[in-house]
């Protein structure tokens, strides 16, 4: 397979596992995902790695024109959104 300047293509998933949604672009050029394990690149053309930490479980991250839209926290059907794709609040919506 090759890359759009005709160079080979090289995934940058490698030991993250499957990616759910959108791919969000943050602000200093990461990329983050979920899989369900929230999963962050370093800097710019790096692979991804599961985010670890603090974080909770989430099943998909979508991006909006508004911001960007997290699903099924814990598992448990709740849902935050971001902004910025950094700094996210949960909503109550049940």
């Amino acid at each position: 397979m090759l890359s759009q300047n005709g160079g080979p293509f090289a995934p940058l998933v490698d030991n993250a596992g499957t990616i759910i949604g959108d791919v969000v672009p943050l602000l200093d050029a990461r990329l983050v995902a979920a899989g369900p394990d929230w999963q962050i690149t370093g800097a710019p053309g790096t692979t991804f790695d599961r985010a670890g930490g603090s974080l909770p479980w989430v099943y998909r991250i979508a991006r909006t024109p508004g911001g960007w839209v997290a699903y099924n926290l814990f598992k448990a059907g709740w849902a935050a959104v971001s902004p910025d794709g950094e700094t996210w609040q949960k909503l109550n919506l049940r």
